[in-house]
Protein backbone atom coordinates (compact mmCIF):
# COMPACT_ATOMS: atom_id res chain seq x y z
CA UNK A 1 0.00 0.00 0.00
CA UNK A 2 1.29 3.13 -1.21
CA UNK A 3 2.11 5.54 2.02
CA UNK A 4 1.23 9.79 1.81
CA UNK A 5 4.58 10.74 0.58
CA UNK A 6 4.24 8.22 -2.16
CA UNK A 7 1.35 9.42 -3.15
CA UNK A 8 2.03 13.14 -3.03
CA UNK A 9 4.96 12.43 -5.14
CA UNK A 10 2.83 11.12 -8.00
CA UNK A 11 0.54 13.68 -7.73
CA UNK A 12 3.31 16.09 -8.15
CA UNK A 13 4.87 14.04 -11.11
CA UNK A 14 1.47 13.56 -12.76
CA UNK A 15 0.69 16.98 -12.35
CA UNK A 16 3.81 17.99 -13.88
CA UNK A 17 3.38 15.80 -16.66
CA UNK A 18 -0.02 17.18 -17.24
CA UNK A 19 0.85 20.37 -17.68
CA UNK A 20 4.36 19.43 -19.92
CA UNK A 21 1.64 17.63 -22.42
CA UNK A 22 -1.15 20.17 -22.85
CA UNK A 23 1.42 22.98 -22.67
CA UNK A 24 3.32 21.26 -25.76
CA UNK A 25 -0.04 20.24 -27.04
CA UNK A 26 -1.04 24.18 -27.13
CA UNK A 27 2.30 25.40 -27.88
CA UNK A 28 1.70 27.78 -31.20
CA UNK A 29 3.17 26.16 -34.65
CA UNK A 30 5.22 29.01 -35.94
CA UNK A 31 7.34 28.10 -32.40
CA UNK A 32 8.02 24.70 -34.19
CA UNK A 33 8.58 25.49 -37.67
CA UNK A 34 6.11 24.92 -40.17
CA UNK A 35 4.37 22.00 -42.46
CA UNK A 36 4.22 18.62 -41.98
CA UNK A 37 7.93 18.06 -40.69
CA UNK A 38 6.75 20.19 -37.60
CA UNK A 39 4.01 18.84 -36.65
CA UNK A 40 5.67 15.37 -36.41
CA UNK A 41 8.16 16.40 -34.34
CA UNK A 42 5.64 18.20 -31.76
CA UNK A 43 4.06 14.92 -31.69
CA UNK A 44 7.56 12.39 -31.44
CA UNK A 45 8.17 15.33 -28.62
CA UNK A 46 4.85 14.87 -26.69
CA UNK A 47 5.54 11.08 -27.22
CA UNK A 48 8.75 10.99 -26.14
CA UNK A 49 7.60 13.22 -22.52
CA UNK A 50 4.37 10.54 -21.97
CA UNK A 51 6.69 7.95 -22.14
CA UNK A 52 10.05 8.89 -19.68
CA UNK A 53 6.50 9.87 -17.46
CA UNK A 54 5.60 6.03 -17.40
CA UNK A 55 8.93 4.91 -17.02
CA UNK A 56 9.78 7.40 -13.86
CA UNK A 57 6.71 6.39 -12.58
CA UNK A 58 7.34 2.42 -12.93
CA UNK A 59 10.69 2.74 -11.69
CA UNK A 60 9.98 5.20 -8.25
CA UNK A 61 6.20 4.28 -7.40
CA UNK A 62 4.32 1.34 -5.95
CA UNK A 63 2.74 -0.93 -8.75
CA UNK A 64 -0.91 0.81 -8.29
CA UNK A 65 0.54 4.10 -8.35
CA UNK A 66 2.49 3.85 -11.10
CA UNK A 67 -0.89 1.70 -13.26
CA UNK A 68 -2.47 5.33 -12.43
CA UNK A 69 0.03 7.17 -13.39
CA UNK A 70 0.04 5.53 -17.13
CA UNK A 71 -3.62 5.00 -17.43
CA UNK A 72 -3.68 9.45 -16.87
CA UNK A 73 -0.91 9.94 -19.44
CA UNK A 74 -2.01 8.04 -21.49
CA UNK A 75 -5.57 9.72 -21.95
CA UNK A 76 -3.60 12.73 -22.34
CA UNK A 77 -1.28 11.38 -24.87
CA UNK A 78 -2.11 8.26 -26.42
CA UNK A 79 1.15 6.36 -26.28
CA UNK A 80 -0.45 2.30 -27.03
CA UNK A 81 1.36 2.12 -30.23
CA UNK A 82 4.89 2.69 -28.96
CA UNK A 83 6.92 -0.75 -28.81
CA UNK A 84 8.67 0.62 -26.00
CA UNK A 85 5.89 1.85 -24.00
CA UNK A 86 4.08 -1.57 -24.44
CA UNK A 87 6.77 -3.41 -23.57
CA UNK A 88 6.90 -1.66 -20.72
CA UNK A 89 3.36 -1.70 -19.39
CA UNK A 90 3.96 -5.38 -19.66
CA UNK A 91 6.68 -5.20 -17.33
CA UNK A 92 4.65 -3.24 -15.12
CA UNK A 93 1.98 -5.57 -15.38
CA UNK A 94 4.03 -8.83 -14.40
CA UNK A 95 5.28 -7.31 -11.41
CA UNK A 96 1.51 -6.65 -10.31
CA UNK A 97 0.88 -9.96 -11.17
CA UNK A 98 3.45 -11.39 -9.50
CA UNK A 99 2.73 -9.53 -6.14
CA UNK A 100 -1.18 -10.54 -6.56
CA UNK A 101 0.00 -14.16 -6.13
CA UNK A 102 1.78 -13.62 -3.44
CA UNK A 103 5.44 -12.58 -4.50
CA UNK A 104 7.64 -9.55 -4.05
CA UNK A 105 9.44 -7.37 -6.56
CA UNK A 106 11.34 -4.54 -4.93
CA UNK A 107 12.29 -3.28 -8.11
CA UNK A 108 13.03 -3.18 -12.22
CA UNK A 109 16.22 -4.26 -12.52
CA UNK A 110 17.36 -1.99 -16.01
CA UNK A 111 15.38 1.08 -13.90
CA UNK A 112 17.56 0.59 -11.31
CA UNK A 113 21.39 -0.55 -12.24
CA UNK A 114 23.22 -2.52 -14.90
CA UNK A 115 21.29 -5.24 -17.50
CA UNK A 116 21.16 -8.10 -15.67
CA UNK A 117 20.11 -10.27 -18.51
CA UNK A 118 16.84 -10.10 -16.25
CA UNK A 119 14.09 -7.61 -15.80
CA UNK A 120 13.07 -8.47 -11.97
CA UNK A 121 13.80 -10.58 -9.22
CA UNK A 122 10.50 -12.36 -7.83
CA UNK A 123 10.53 -13.16 -4.19
CA UNK A 124 8.19 -16.11 -3.46
CA UNK A 125 7.74 -18.06 -0.61
CA UNK A 126 9.30 -21.05 -1.69
CA UNK A 127 12.72 -18.99 -2.81
CA UNK A 128 13.71 -16.29 -5.31
CA UNK A 129 13.13 -16.39 -9.45
CA UNK A 130 14.49 -13.95 -11.69
CA UNK A 131 12.00 -12.53 -14.13
CA UNK A 132 12.21 -11.77 -17.99
CA UNK A 133 9.27 -10.06 -19.92
CA UNK A 134 9.53 -10.87 -23.26
CA UNK A 135 6.28 -8.32 -25.08
CA UNK A 136 5.60 -9.48 -28.73
CA UNK A 137 3.24 -7.61 -30.75
CA UNK A 138 3.15 -10.17 -33.29
CA UNK A 139 5.19 -13.53 -33.38
CA UNK A 140 6.83 -15.51 -30.72
CA UNK A 141 10.19 -15.93 -29.17
CA UNK A 142 12.81 -17.54 -30.84
CA UNK A 143 14.63 -20.65 -29.19
CA UNK A 144 17.78 -18.71 -30.15
CA UNK A 145 16.60 -15.85 -27.62
CA UNK A 146 15.88 -18.45 -25.37
CA UNK A 147 19.92 -19.52 -25.41
CA UNK A 148 21.16 -16.18 -25.54
CA UNK A 149 19.14 -15.18 -22.35
CA UNK A 150 20.51 -18.50 -21.03
CA UNK A 151 24.25 -17.43 -21.51
CA UNK A 152 23.57 -14.29 -19.81
CA UNK A 153 21.99 -15.41 -16.61
CA UNK A 154 24.59 -18.18 -15.79
CA UNK A 155 26.27 -15.08 -14.21
CA UNK A 156 23.34 -13.78 -12.32
CA UNK A 157 22.64 -14.32 -8.53
CA UNK A 158 20.89 -17.23 -6.48
CA UNK A 159 17.68 -18.17 -7.74
CA UNK A 160 15.43 -19.52 -10.34
CA UNK A 161 14.88 -18.27 -13.88
CA UNK A 162 11.86 -17.36 -15.82
CA UNK A 163 10.67 -16.21 -19.04
CA UNK A 164 6.73 -14.34 -19.24
CA UNK A 165 5.64 -13.42 -22.60
CA UNK A 166 2.54 -12.54 -24.10
CA UNK A 167 3.11 -14.78 -27.34
CA UNK A 168 1.69 -18.54 -27.58
CA UNK A 169 4.56 -21.12 -27.37
CA UNK A 170 5.85 -22.47 -30.25
CA UNK A 171 6.08 -26.82 -30.84
CA UNK A 172 9.80 -25.93 -30.07
CA UNK A 173 9.61 -24.02 -26.73
CA UNK A 174 6.90 -26.63 -25.37
CA UNK A 175 9.69 -29.63 -25.79
CA UNK A 176 12.47 -27.10 -24.53
CA UNK A 177 10.18 -26.68 -21.06
CA UNK A 178 9.62 -30.35 -20.80
CA UNK A 179 13.88 -30.54 -21.59
CA UNK A 180 15.09 -28.20 -18.58
CA UNK A 181 11.92 -28.91 -16.01
CA UNK A 182 14.68 -30.27 -13.84
CA UNK A 183 17.54 -27.64 -14.41
CA UNK A 184 17.77 -24.69 -12.42
CA UNK A 185 20.36 -23.32 -14.09
CA UNK A 186 18.10 -22.84 -17.67
CA UNK A 187 14.97 -20.53 -17.66
CA UNK A 188 11.67 -22.06 -18.22
CA UNK A 189 8.97 -19.84 -20.51
CA UNK A 190 5.47 -19.52 -19.68
CA UNK A 191 2.38 -17.09 -21.72
CA UNK A 192 0.74 -14.75 -19.44
CA UNK A 193 -1.51 -12.33 -21.18
CA UNK A 194 -3.13 -11.13 -17.92
CA UNK A 195 -5.03 -11.56 -14.78
CA UNK A 196 -6.99 -14.90 -16.08
CA UNK A 197 -3.69 -16.33 -16.23
CA UNK A 198 -2.22 -15.52 -12.54
CA UNK A 199 -3.01 -19.35 -11.94
CA UNK A 200 -0.64 -20.33 -14.54
CA UNK A 201 1.79 -17.65 -13.73
CA UNK A 202 2.14 -19.03 -9.67
CA UNK A 203 2.79 -22.21 -10.58
CA UNK A 204 6.02 -21.59 -13.19
CA UNK A 205 6.85 -19.49 -10.46
CA UNK A 206 7.04 -22.06 -7.39
CA UNK A 207 8.74 -24.12 -9.74
CA UNK A 208 11.28 -22.02 -10.66
CA UNK A 209 11.70 -20.80 -7.51
CA UNK A 210 15.19 -21.46 -6.03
Amino acid sequence: MASDNQAGTALVLLAGAVLVLLGLQGTPLRRLGSGEHSLELAALRRRQIAIEVVAEATREQPPDIAAAVAEAVEAIEPIASSPRYLGMRYELMIKQAIERVGGQVPFLNHYSGPDLGFDMTAYMPSGAVHVQAKYRSKGVISRREIDELNQRISRAPRGGFLIVTNAPLSESLKEYNKYVEEDPLSAKVVTWNGPADDDVLAAALRRSSR
